[in-house]
């Protein structure tokens, strides 16, 4: 047990390291072998204590999350080694995590699509009906923020209860950042002019990032956020957060209704291996 708690803490100081290395200025290529081996060995709790070592010695959530902001794609580069996400049954709260992501998702790519129309057309053709349908697109993706909230005041509350407080701080500057660039992007979308040249610009100078930085968000909850919430959660508190998310206002009305089992505490839920056997 000894060996591999040092283990543990082993791959977390070298994953600190390598970060910091990639944010003093190291070449990405330099450090994304490196980090693609330590990956291997490792697990989103790690990947999540590593961000709270660096605030615990010091540093500033702030620079914290641009150093995630720097090393991102490095991370998304080899994060896909992880393993697949345990599956869940219909209805427990990371099910309708996942549901919303998934709708998120199909709202992005429908927004690029209607950028790809504008390809071969020229730059003054009108476009008031693409335009139009880009509003549509931005105004669902102000849902966004009810998908925060609930990942903010319920999930992270219970995270906190267990020590664990710098990522859910990174995660909810992170979280900050995408909904001032989705109210830009909304605001911009409205104030659109009516020809093709606008609906690029627009893509440009706001939809483009603003797209990609909730991608990146999604990528972090479905890869990091909530396996290490599946390992460090019990079964009595994923049935209460499950009550407590149904008196929350859910993001898109078109996935279905929370059905996190009502069952007595402590009754089994067959969430994945870990939570069966604790």
């Amino acid at each position: 047990m000894s060996e591999l708690i040092d283990n543990r803490a082993h791959r977390i100081s070298v994953l600190k390291e390598i970060i910091q290395h990639l944010h003093a200025g190291a070449a990405p290529e330099l450090v994304k072998e490196q980090l693609r081996k330590i990956v291997g060995e490792t697990d989103a709790t790690e990947i999540m204590a590593m961000e709270q070592q660096l605030i615990a010695e010091g540093m500033p959530v702030e620079e914290v999350r641009s150093m995630c902001d720097l090393h991102s794609q490095v991370t998304r580069d080899v994060l896909v080694q992880l393993a697949p996400p345990p599956s869940i049954e219909p209805g427990h709260p990371l099910d309708t995590f996942r549901r919303e992501n998934a709708v998120l998702k199909e709202v992005i790519a429908g927004a690029r699509a209607i950028l790809a129309e504008t390809t071969d057309l020229a730059p003054t053709t009108d476009a008031k009906e693409i335009v139009f349908r880009l509003r549509q697109s931005a105004n669902d993706l102000m849902d966004l923020d009810k998908h925060y909230q609930r990942k903010e005041h319920a999930l992270f509350s219970c995270l906190e209860r267990h020590g664990i407080t710098g990522p859910s701080k990174v995660m909810w500057s992170k979280d900050d950042e995408a909904r001032d660039l989705l109210k830009k992007m909304n605001q911009a979308a409205h104030d659109c002019g009516s020809t093709v040249a606008d609906v690029k610009q627009f893509f440009a100078q706001h939809a483009k990032t603003a797209l990609s930085t909730i991608e990146e968000m999604i990528f972090k909850e479905e890869n990091i956020l909530f396996p290490m919430s599946l390992q460090t959660l019990t079964q009595n508190e994923w049935q209460r957060y499950g009550r407590r998310l149904r008196n929350m206002v859910g993001a898109w009305s078109s996935h279905r209704k929370d059905t996190f089992p009502r069952r007595p505490l402590g009754s089994p839920l067959a969430l994945c291996p870990k939570m069966e056997q604790s």
